[in-house]
């Protein structure tokens, strides 16, 4: 197993080393956590607010790309203080984050000289949890873990220098130690290629 893993890691290395091209990007966007509903310290917390992010990619290769990456993540999770329903959450627990996105991709068109590109990739994310806000204190940073790993898929379109994409990721382990389940995010960008 370990021979097939540093095989294609080889042939990967070496597929996108010969193209030689690599593009910066700068990307906006906004998402959602989509974390079941669970009870964190007497609180009834879940996802669905929409937070916002910011950050960039090195695009290293043309059809078959490496994407190194580093976003700031402002992330909202709907709190209720002693509420057995989902239907009245009102308060929101804001996590900031920065991940550091290591995906592997295909752009089947870009050597076709347009300006137009379809992208695909997948890869994986971890997340550290840099700040934590709660108005009601219902929570403190102990209560969330240091360290999140994702993986991730998305897709896109370029146009020039304008990128859009969306793309899903699905949690590896809880966001709250205490947690029920693993968290997933749901998310758009755009961007700037340069």
């Amino acid at each position: 197993m370990k021979k097939i893993i540093l095989s294609i890691s080889l042939l990967l290395a070496l597929g996108i080393s010969a193209q030689a091209q690599s593009d910066f990007i700068i990307r906006a966007g906004i998402h959602s956590v989509l974390n079941p509903e669970t009870e964190i310290n007497t609180a009834n917390v879940k996802g669905g607010k929409v937070g916002w992010n910011l950050g960039a990619d090195l695009r290293l290769g043309n059809f078959l790309y490496l994407q190194p990456g580093v976003h700031f993540y402002s992330s909202s999770l709907s709190v209720e203080a002693g509420s057995s329903t989902v239907d009245d959450f009102k308060n929101s627990t804001r996590i900031q984050s920065l991940k550091i996105p290591i995906m592997v991709g295909l752009a089947p068109l870009s050597n076709a000289g347009d300006n137009f590109d379809l992208v695909v990739d997948a890869g994986v994310v971890p997340s550290f949890n840099l700040g934590f806000s709660d108005d009601d204190n219902l929570f403190d940073k102990d209560d969330l873990n240091d360290v999140n790993w994702s993986g991730r898929v998305g897709a896109g379109l370029e146009f020039g220098f304008f990128a859009v994409g969306a793309y899903y990721e699905f949690g590896f382990n809880k966001i709250f130690e205490e947690g029920d389940e693993n968290f997933s995010i749901i998310g758009a960008t755009v961007g700037l290629k340069f």
